[in-house]
């Protein structure tokens, strides 16, 4: 569901020129984005005219050490972004020893578990002080109240890794935490990591699609293109 609710919105999106590849898909499949591929770049000159590479439920097997050596180029000598969305069969764990894992903002076994509970997200200060999150409709507020709290429903991540300071390298800024679950402890969701020109990004969730049960796209739609413009 997050792979499909952000496809679309980089493809309506007029600001943005996305190729989009689903590697799960048959091979009939008619892969999207406004700028569609067939395959995926294979080497430093394809990805040359991306300024961002998001990787969702992806397993590391399916790049060669050849693309990630092009990825981890464009983003430490570019200034390129990599954006990682944490997924349940093989994000991040299957990333362990791999050519992108030290674009990871994590470190250690990458086996992280599961929240015990749903839970909710809220910005931290380093979020305010870098102008991110900020989605409300309110113009004295910058994150609206009803995503940090439970009791909507809708605003409720039913699944999300949880991460534990330890598991973040020593660089690493936290973006967005928990605000409720989980016995009510604070903990990462959104981690930020600058590697040479460039960042990565680590959504220890794919469940920002549910927020449109509450405002419809409006929520997820702020809260991506800020990422993404970031």
């Amino acid at each position: 569901w997050e792979y499909r609710y952000l496809k679309n919105l980089l493809v309506r999106e007029r600001g943005i020129e996305s190729s989009v590849m689903l590697l799960s898909a048959d091979r009939d499949f008619a892969q999207e984005g406004n700028a569609p591929i067939s395959r995926l770049p294979r080497n430093a000159a394809e990805f040359a005219p991306f300024d961002l590479v998001i990787l969702g439920d992806v397993p590391a097997g399916a790049l060669s050490q050849t693309q990630m050596e092009a990825i981890r180029e464009m983003v430490s000598k570019r200034g390129a972004g990599l954006l990682w969305i944490a997924g349940s069969r093989a994000m991040p764990r299957s990333w362990k020893g791999s050519g992108l894992e030290e674009v990871l903002p994590l470190r250690g076994s990458l086996e992280l578990e599961r929240h015990d509970e749903a839970v909710t997200m809220r910005p931290t200060t380093r979020a305010d002080r870098l102008g991110l999150l900020r989605i409300s409709r309110d113009a004295d507020e910058t994150w609206p109240p009803e995503l940090a709290s439970a009791a909507s429903g809708w605003s409720r991540l039913e699944w999300a890794q949880r991460i534990q300071g330890s598991d973040l390298k020593p660089t690493a800024e936290v973006i967005a935490e928990t605000a409720s679950g989980d016995g009510g402890v604070a903990m990462p969701l959104l981690v930020s990591m600058r590697y040479g020109a460039g960042q990565a990004m680590y959504l220890a969730t794919d469940e920002t699609w549910r927020w449109r049960y509450g405002r419809g796209e409006t929520l997820p739609e702020r809260f991506w293109l800020q990422l993404l413009r970031h």
